[in-house]
């Protein structure tokens, strides 16, 4: 049995794209000025405002609804998100089941997952830095399901910016968009609308908190595809694939032989 690796088969994504990150990060700057400047704060505060009456108007009609948004913004509303969003990426690396399909897609989730892990502890750094009440303990008159209907329901807090559930499901987004998973990014931001309109009706978030997380999980996502970073789902792709040979020829010879063909041909193909 041949003992070479088939790495040409492997999707490198070598192709080169119009860099965004510069203007993302602009944005994010422009945000974070007009954060620190009172005069435009107040102005955008009366329409924060309003936006965030509107959609907590929404409850109150339906105990249903009500109870649904309530357990969709506690901690077992995000175990569940979280237990969907895992269940989904299993399935979709292993459809279709042949190897260089799953090599690719295991490569690439386990990739952006570990840079969500990273921008997920960037993000709590912001919240600690910017101390903003949400509206469900800054306004009056509010609807809160959480002394209404006597559950553990995120309502408000003092770090409300920006919200974490809208970066990482946007970024997960953009990511599968950018790699072509149309279907799974379609699936990912039919999700990411309903954590936003439900974190606004809550009052766990103002809407200019969901409006002021896009360009940073944009951000992050450009970053993350227009930079060397790159080159570690690359790297991943390669090291899965060269597992899948050494298992998959595991009578061609002894073990240590091809765990040290399967090395080097992923320092072959990495130093390309």
């Amino acid at each position: 049995m041949s003992s070479v690796i088939p790495m040409e088969s492997l999707y490198l994504p070598k192709e080169s794209y119009r860099l965004t990150w510069p203007i993302y990060l602009v944005i994010c700057l422009v945000f974070a000025v007009l954060a620190k400047t009172p005069a435009t704060w107040q102005v955008i505060f009366e329409w924060d405002k309003q936006g965030a009456y509107f959609f907590n108007h929404m409850l109150g009609h339906s105990k249903s609804f009500d109870l649904f948004i309530a357990y969709f913004n506690s901690k077992m509303g995000d175990i569940s998100v979280f237990a969907f969003l895992g269940l989904f990426f299993l399935i979709h690396s292993l459809i279709p089941f042949e190897r260089k399909s799953i090599c690719q897609k295991l490569a690439f989730w386990g990739w952006v997952g570990v840079i969500f892990i990273i921008t997920q502890i960037l993000q709590n750094k912001c919240e600690n830095m910017i101390d903003r009440r949400s509206a469900g303990g800054a306004l009056p008159d509010w609807f809160d399901l959480k002394t209404v209907y006597h559950l553990k329901t995120r309502v408000g807090s003092g770090a409300s910016f920006p919200s974490g559930h809208v970066v990482s499901t946007l970024f997960f987004t953009l990511m599968a968009f950018r790699r072509g998973y149309r279907g799974g990014g379609i699936l990912l931001f039919g999700l990411l609308i309903v954590l936003s309109i439900t974190r606004m009706m809550s009052g766990a978030h103002w809407p200019t908190d969901i409006v002021g997380s896009l360009p940073l999980a944009a951000l992050w996502a450009a970053l993350s595809y227009e930079t060397p970073v790159v080159n570690c789902n690359r790297w991943l792709e390669m090291f899965l694939n060269g597992i899948w040979y050494a298992f998959q020829n595991r009578r061609a010879g002894p073990l240590t032989t091809r765990i040290a063909t399967a090395w080097k041909a992923f320092l072959t193909n990495a130093a390309e």
